[in-house]
């Protein structure tokens, strides 16, 4: 281009159509977080915790993950045990059990955190909502003991799947 100007001008349109197809791409994603903290650290398995997720629609597929921070020097299992329960807009229920791996071989597994470590994994991979709406998610603590003592956080995502299927 002869003037340096309307090179700058094009520049920055071409930028701007960039970001604005780019902003347009991300609208198809979803994604919910949220995290529990224990002061005590503790988990008593009568008080599950409650998350309302709104599933903007209900063809597509969906992943749970959690992520539980905990105490190392109180939590003295090898799983985390949870009890699943999900409950629909039109009020049907769907439960499962899902246990967390912790420790392998006696080593803690996850990552370093303040006071212990960060345990991640999947509660459901393509998880078909039957509607769309707000669904609860109950997640409880299933083991034996009434107050679970090392636990002092825990984190629920739920994030649409990508369906990475062959052409």
């Amino acid at each position: 281009m002869k003037h340096p100007r309307l090179a700058t001008l094009a520049l920055a349109a071409t930028l701007a159509l960039a970001a604005t197809l780019a902003l347009a791409a991300c609208t198809d994603s979803f994604s919910f977080s949220q995290r529990r903290s224990f002061p005590n650290h503790t988990w008593n398995r009568f008080e599950p915790e409650s998350f309302n997720v709104d599933v903007p629609n209900a063809d597509d597929y969906y992943n749970l993950d959690v992520a539980i921070d905990l105490d190392t020097a109180t939590y003295r299992y090898g799983v985390f045990p949870m009890v699943v329960k999900i409950f629909g807009p039109q009020g049907e229920q769907r439960t499962f059990t899902k246990d967390i791996a912790t420790q392998q071989n006696g080593h803690w597994m996850g990552t370093d955190i303040p006071g212990g470590r960060r345990i991640e994994g999947h509660l459901r991979t393509f998880l078909g909502f039957n509607a769309t709406g707000t669904h609860r998610i109950e997640i409880a603590q299933a083991t034996s003991q009434y107050d679970l003592e090392g636990i002092a956080a825990f984190s629920l995502t739920v994030s649409k799947a990508k369906l990475d299927l062959p052409k």
